[in-house]
């Protein structure tokens, strides 16, 4: 039984309308066209699966980025507050709190900082911020708030790779001068975290 000639040929409108005779003619053309397709994929098989391997390459690629910005760890400090009520004299430590971070080989914490100022009629008072192990040089002073003009501070800050754990002390500080005693101002203050491996931003 010998195939219908293939070809590369359309099939019309007129021939294929309600109540026009089904012809010898369009079942040859249509079977034509078909064997042409059928040619065509079989020449093309190939390219066609050199592209479908391609495109399968993509999607994995696709996929693994979508996790490019993925975090590996968190942190919340919550909204602690830093302060009392008592009397202290210039250039002591009024209070100390103690955030403690999981450090990870090769990734990196990203810190947001934020704090307001819970009382404005007091004496000065101002935070500092310490990293307490930092991997090459120890103790690191991230931020020194004196003076007291940094009301409503937000910003952030870096912690690279490291194993164990990060200490970071939030400090509550009186300022060195004026030499004076009072009740000092408080604050209210909010870490929040981000572990992140870095050689995760880019599709290899």
């Amino acid at each position: 039984m010998s195939n219908i000639p293939s070809a590369n040929q359309k099939i019309q409108v007129e021939p294929t309308q309600y109540r026009a005779p089904v012809s010898e003619s369009l079942l040859q053309t249509i079977g034509g066209s078909v064997n042409y397709s059928l040619d065509e994929v079989a020449a093309n098989a190939a390219s066609i699966s050199s592209v479908s391997g391609s495109l399968t390459a993509l999607t994995t690629q696709l996929n693994s980025s979508a996790e490019a910005f993925k975090q590996t760890g968190t942190f919340d400090s919550g909204i602690p507050q830093l302060g009392d009520n008592s009397v202290h004299a210039q250039n002591v430590l009024i209070e100390r709190n103690t955030l403690t971070l999981t450090a990870a080989a090769g990734e990196w914490w990203w810190l947001y900082f934020s704090c307001d100022r819970v009382d404005t009629t007091r004496g000065d008072s101002y935070i500092k911020i310490t990293f307490a192990n930092e991997p090459d040089f120890g103790t690191t002073i991230l931020f020194d708030m004196l003076p007291e003009s940094y009301v409503g501070l937000a910003r952030p800050f870096f912690l690279p790779p490291g194993t164990g754990s990060y200490t970071v002390y939030v400090d509550l500080y009186t300022p060195p001068t004026p030499v004076s005693t009072a009740t000092r101002n408080r604050w209210n203050y909010r870490v929040q975290g981000r572990r992140f491996d870095p050689t995760r931003f880019i599709i290899p």
